[in-house]
């Protein structure tokens, strides 16, 4: 039987949608009931992400994950195994958005900062709204 287990969870990773990014960051995770918790994700795909907390967040319950440049994205818990989590986005994510969130996770390991269009001139102080 735990073959069968096996070949099943094995050919559900095969046939994953979209492919899941390795992004390891250290966030918020709003949770249903207004709270706003530490969570350190592990990966993120255009559909979907994972990763830890010690707050309890049950199947089924909306949450929104706090993402750098991006801010908030909504998505719904789809599993939880102690402090491992995974949620399905309810809009899924460009893959332009998941590359830079990982070239600002690559950039933030190694102590550099990426700029970006939006972003002044150094030593420029940013336009008046």
């Amino acid at each position: 039987m735990g073959k069968a287990i096996d070949t099943a969870a094995n050919a559900r990773i095969r046939t994953r949608q979209h492919p899941r990014c390795e992004l390891k960051l250290d966030t918020r995770l709003e949770l249903e009931d207004g709270r706003s918790v530490n969570f350190k994700t592990s990966n993120i795909s255009q559909t979907g992400f994972a990763g830890h907390t010690i707050e309890e967040t049950p199947i089924g319950s909306g949450v929104e994950l706090h993402l750098p440049k991006l801010g908030s994205v909504a998505g719904e818990v789809v599993w939880q195994v102690g402090a491992a989590v995974g949620a399905r986005l309810t809009e899924e994510l460009s893959m332009t958005d998941i590359m830079a969130l990982k070239l600002n996770d690559i950039a933030g390991h190694r102590g550099l900062k990426l700029v970006t269009e939006d972003d002044p001139p150094e030593g420029e102080a940013p336009p008046a709204e």
